[in-house]
């Protein structure tokens, strides 16, 4: 069975069911290989007495269970939430015609809060914002990770604790 790994240029949604799977087979198989290989270097290391970083994590998991789920848990998270806020700063800095400025702010760590002053603040340019909205939060994790749209008066703009400038 030959695997069809090379779909370059090629969309997932453009793969046929099958060669989708045997896509994220082939990926599976490369990244178990590495993992293979890790742990049968971590293990030759140890003969000598010295610890890979592999073995160390393996060690902490072993050591405390749940503490390294809910750390792995966390870096999940926060994975996922990277993913997200680049997608949304992509789709507001695709918008740039409209869009005066635009920022993630900084009111906590957590939040995906985003302020959009507008060129011209009307109900069609604020429709294309809450379309992305709309769409986003039929998403199954939007809840876990939400997004907020704030509309702000360029007259305003000083007022915004700005995290990281968009437009």
């Amino acid at each position: 069975m030959t695997s069809n790994i090379s779909n370059k240029g090629t969309s997932p949604s453009e793969l046929k069911p099958n060669d989708a799977l045997i896509t994220f087979l082939g990926l599976a198989k490369n990244y178990h290989s590495d993992t293979i290989k890790e742990i049968d270097h971590s293990t030759e290391m140890l003969s000598f007495g010295a610890e890979t970083t592999y073995a160390q994590g393996v060690l902490t998991f072993l050591n405390d269970p749940l503490g390294a789920l809910y750390k792995m848990s966390t870096d999940l998270d926060n994975k996922i939430s990277e993913v997200v806020d680049r997608a949304t700063k992509g789709y507001i800095y695709n918008q740039k015609k409209q869009v005066l400025k635009a920022a993630r702010t900084d009111l906590s760590d957590n939040e995906l809060h985003y302020c959009i002053s507008l060129k011209k603040d009307t109900a069609s340019n604020r429709m294309k914002f809450y379309k992305f909205f709309e769409f986003y939060s039929a998403l199954e994790f939007s809840e876990k990770f939400p997004i907020y749209f704030q509309f702000v008066p360029i007259e305003l703009w000083d007022k915004i604790s700005v995290k990281e400038e968009i437009i």
